[in-house]
């Protein structure tokens, strides 16, 4: 078919861009142009051998047209599993990184070269797809799904400028599962001035804050007085996925010693880890989550041998502050990371001795770097909260642990274990899990000295209904520095079941803002918070928020049938029965297997046990089974 002087028709295209490259030039462009002369002699050759052709380029792109979908995939992946493992043999300094967009669209022929949508489409798919991976078309999926051995993941609807794309991840190499993107979310600006006037605005925060992966963000947080910092995860350049736990565990270390002083604002890692999957550049990432400065760099080992490049920015004036490298011996990792933490209270002008005790005794407390993948093993077992990820955490607990001369974070593990087992064990053992549980708690905190084994201390406080220890034990926690999100919502947690809710309500609202991509409990708690001290209006406006959310599909159902249970208690407290009727009816639908028996898990503990019962009677009068 003809357009205008040019002929139309469908192709399959493969867009392909190095990452960083206009920053590489900078550096030094000579080196660049002749480093990815050498990745074109791979890339040119391979295009050719597998029936396509190269009709554009300019500077580091270069745009391909396939006759098969199947061969286009094909040539991409087989490209960056090249890469990747070229990368691997060479310094960093060396090494290049591509992005690939592959997609089937109608073009238009001008000579040699083809222009059109389609091309536009795929160009975009190259600019969202992660560094050293394949983001393809819904078109494209649907032509290769069943004829290549390759995993997939859909990211979901996208909008890129003016093109509108369904797009899927393939995932090779190091490619994360991204959420799905809601192109339709829409955000509003919150005036959140200091942490006091956020207790009053968090329901609304919550409400209009957007889906995680959203590039349309823009929270409008007001800045903390203090220095205010978040630590992104680390890049793993090791070549071996496996050696992720050092990237990810330098970074969460890092976090967890600066923030315990109390002169700097820091991001909890959950919230760090979701904002470094978005497509968002520095300024981005600090609207995002209301912060100045942002930390992020990279992690190289290999045959004992460790590399770790770290630069600070200053994300308001949009300069580097700080860029340093450290290298040596894979044992010295967390010397490393004293000495970065070190730096960064120096560049942000706070005294480092002075605010961590006069010694930084290794801010992981880890026997060894061994020890440290064990850990984040065991975490990761411990939050799936299955019979067979607990046995698989205890397997690696008696890996970790062998005896009193344990290093902390042995014991807080250990701890935790029996935290759950109290949940999870025959009744009969619930004692003695609760003791021994204790007894680690505590000879973790007197090692590391630290705010989270004084959390962990904290529930088996409440399991044993000992109110004002646990709340002892939560307020010395959140003196401690910064405290992290997840230990101001336990803390929270603690208030709320000794019926303190005011409490409660100031400290989940301060876990929201320290982990603005925060978990759903946080905000059920603090909605059970608002609702317990009678503000009914704004109880409702998380409560639903919640609600929709698990209703599509972004959260666990459990946690919208937990807002689902608020929202009958107060249309029963504000006599609407109908309503009321109507929420337990949906909590049906959104799960069938919810009853009462879910409102001990949640409020079993609850100093106040005739509110419990009585929350009971309401429900069971509105239709909840009782078992």
């Amino acid at each position: 078919m003809k357009d205008g002087d040019g002929e139309r028709k469908l192709a399959v295209l493969v867009a392909i861009d190095v990452v960083g490259y206009s920053k590489s030039v900078e550096r030094n462009e000579a080196k660049t142009i002749a480093t990815l002369r050498k990745y074109r002699a791979i890339l040119d050759p391979m295009i050719e051998s597998m029936g396509g052709r190269i009709f554009n380029t300019g500077g580091d792109s270069v745009f391909a047209e396939f006759g098969s979908a199947v061969q286009a995939l094909k040539c991409a992946t087989h490209f960056q599993r090249d890469v990747y493992e070229k990368n691997r043999s060479l310094q960093i300094m060396d090494q290049m990184f591509f992005r690939i967009g592959v997609n089937l669209g109608d073009v238009i022929e001008d000579d040699d070269n083809l222009l059109g949508d389609g091309v536009n489409v795929a160009a975009r798919l190259e600019s969202i797809c992660q560094p050293s991976g394949v983001c393809i078309s819904k078109a494209i999926y649907d032509l290769v799904k069943d004829k290549v051995d390759e995993q997939f993941h859909d990211i979901g609807l996208q909008r890129v400028k003016e093109n509108q794309f369904h797009a899927f991840d393939v995932l090779i190499n190091e490619t994360k599962r991204r959420q799905r993107k809601n192109t339709h979310s829409r955000t509003k600006k919150i005036s959140l001035t200091v942490l006091a006037t956020i207790v009053a605005t968090i329901a609304v925060f919550f409400l209009v804050r957007p889906d995680p992966n959203s590039k349309d963000i823009d929270l409008g947080f007001t800045l903390p007085t203090k220095p205010s910092l978040i630590v992104l995860p680390f890049q793993n350049l090791s070549g071996d996925p496996e050696k992720i736990f050092i990237a990810e565990g330098i970074a969460e270390n890092i976090t967890s010693q600066v923030s315990r002083s109390s002169d700097v604002f820091v991001i909890s890692n959950n919230s760090a880890k979701k904002v470094a999957g978005m497509d968002l550049d520095s300024s981005e990432i600090a609207d995002a989550v209301g912060v100045r400065y942002l930390m992020s760099g990279s992690v190289q080992e290999a045959a004992g041998s460790l590399r770790v490049n770290v630069e600070l920015i200053d994300a308001i004036e949009d300069r580097i502050v700080w860029v340093d490298k450290f290298s040596g011996k894979t044992e010295q990792l967390f010397e490393f990371q004293d000495l970065i933490t070190e730096s960064v209270f120096k560049n942000l002008q706070i005294n480092f001795m002075s605010k961590l005790g006069g010694s930084s005794n290794h801010s992981s407390h880890w026997s060894s770097i061994e020890e440290m993948r064990l850990f984040g093993e065991g975490r990761r077992h411990l939050l799936k909260w299955t019979p067979d990820a607990h046995n698989e955490m205890e397997r690696v607990v008696n890996e970790v642990y062998t005896g009193p001369q344990s290093s902390g974070p042995a014991h807080l593990l250990r701890g935790w274990l029996y935290f759950q087992k109290v949940m999870m064990d025959r009744p009969e053992h619930r004692e003695l899990n609760i003791a021994e549980g204790r007894r680690m708690a505590q000879l973790a905190f007197d090692i590391m000295q630290t705010p989270n084994p004084l959390v962990l201390g904290a529930w088996f406080d409440l399991y044993e209904r000992s109110y004002d220890a646990a709340q002892q034990k939560v307020t010395e926690a959140a003196g401690m520095g910064s405290p992290t999100g997840d230990m101001l919502a336990v803390g929270g947690t603690v208030y709320l079941l000794s019926m303190k809710p005011l409490e409660a309500k100031k400290m989940l609202a301060e876990a929201m803002r320290i982990s603005p991509f925060h978990p759903a409990w946080y905000a059920n708690r603090y909605a059970t918070s608002l609702a317990m001290l009678g503000e009914n209006g704004e109880a409702k406006k998380v409560a639903q928020s919640i609600f929709e959310k698990a209703k599509s599909g972004e959260i666990f159902s459990l946690q919208g049938s937990r807002a689902l249970v608020t929202l009958a208690l107060i249309a029963d407290r504000e006599n609407e029965p109908k309503k009321a009727r109507d929420y337990v009816n949906e909590i049906m639908q959104i799960q069938p297997s919810f009853t009462q028996k879910e409102l001990d898990k949640q409020l079993g503990m609850l100093k106040d046990q005739n509110l419990l019962a009585e929350y009971k009677r309401l429900l069971d009068k509105y239709g909840l089974p009782r078992d």
